[in-house]
């Protein structure tokens, strides 16, 4: 589709989203608890991506969505309808969706995956998606080099929000000075998850600190910065 999206089509979606979070979401949380029943909310997942609300690989016209991309304040909106019932039910939609963008720029498809984006002092700018040799003011902690012809990747993520059912990791890091994306299986032998409890709202959306130490990679885990 080479146009935004009409005023009429931009409404159907409010109004779907507006049902979705009325009918779907706030009945299976409830209203007892910062987040209610939290093992509800794999089957919200699965309602929603079911009907299109949730993007994904072949659903360019979920959240953040690839098409959504020409009404980005559409997203905002259903992500604020999303949030009148539950917030952490809309965190994992907008984590999901941010994700599926980024498999676009990638040129690749992808599972359930979650963006592992967070460093010390910020968020890489939303440029970084499509111009990989922005420079950015934050300190990066994650690194990846080559060494003997081989991908290796050292350093950390912290608070990476993680959807239920997330599969795979997409993450930003910096090989001198460009960055570089990395497709990793959450499963990833190498990969040390430690879980942030304790946690006052959001609690639909897992949240975690990744450590990485000298994790060697794949060639088919690596997207070079010349080519995203």
């Amino acid at each position: 589709m080479n146009q935004k999206l009409s005023e009429q089509e931009t409404r159907e979606f409010l109004q779907l989203t507006q049902r979705f979070s009325e009918q779907t979401v706030k009945p299976a949380i409830g209203t007892e608890l910062s987040d209610g029943s939290l093992d509800k909310i794999p089957d919200i997942l699965k309602q929603a991506d079911e009907i299109g609300l949730l993007a994904s690989s072949e659903n360019t016209y979920g959240i953040w969505g690839k098409d959504m991309d020409r009404n980005p304040f559409l997203s905002l909106q259903m992500l604020a309808l999303l949030s009148e019932s539950c917030a952490g039910v809309a965190a994992c939609f907008h984590f999901r969706g941010l994700a599926v963008n980024a498999s676009h720029v990638l040129e690749t498809n992808i599972g359930k995956s979650t963006l592992a984006l967070q460093e010390s002092f910020g968020l890489p700018f939303a440029g970084h998606l499509k111009n990989p040799k922005t420079k950015h003011p934050a300190r990066w902690e994650t690194q990846c080099t080559q060494k003997d012809g081989k991908w290796i990747l050292d350093g950390t993520k912290e608070f990476v929000y993680l959807p239920p059912g997330t599969e795979e990791l997409i993450v930003l890091a910096q090989q001198n000075a460009q960055w570089v994306w990395l497709k990793l299986p959450i499963d990833f032998t190498h990969i040390q998850p430690t879980e942030v409890k304790q946690r006052t709202g959001l609690r639909a959306c897992k949240v975690a600190h990744f450590q990485f130490s000298q994790i060697p990679l794949p060639n088919e885990m690596v997207f070079s910065g010349n080519k995203a």
